[in-house]
């Protein structure tokens, strides 16, 4: 896991924020507009919300409670964003999927990491 964290922590924060725009734009854009992958809105809510949890997870070493709020401050503002809007609309279900999902991805890192942390020993460790 120390390769996914580290060496291509770059990348992870560039997916990161690529599909958090992504995912604000497909959000207020006209419902008619929405390109739809016919798979259901529940799993290209997971899905778009899963990527953005564990890019930013991977991407920056925060805290968990630190990056779990903020997950779900930007879940929370992503469905603000559409109250105003004629052709889309706010719904609590949405916020709950997209902030249980979102989280899940973070805390899916965050157990990764703790066990890749205590199973195996990094080189640096065995060297001492």
């Amino acid at each position: 896991m120390d390769w996914l964290t580290s060496a291509y922590a770059g990348i992870a924060r560039a997916i990161g924020w690529m599909s958090g725009f992504a995912i604000i734009i497909l959000s207020v854009v006209p419902a008619i507009d929405r390109p739809v992958t016919g798979a259901g809105q529940s799993l290209e809510h997971v899905t778009a919300f899963a990527v953005l949890g564990g890019a930013f997870a991977i991407g920056y070493r925060l805290s968990l409670t630190r990056l779990m709020l903020l997950a779900i401050f930007f879940c929370a503002v992503i469905e603000l964003l559409q109250v105003p809007l004629p052709t889309r609309h706010a719904r609590v279900s949405d916020f709950l999927v997209d902030s249980a999902t979102i989280c899940f991805a973070i805390l899916f890192v965050f157990v990764a990491r703790q066990i890749r942390g205590t199973r195996l020993p990094s080189t640096a460790r065995l060297r001492k």
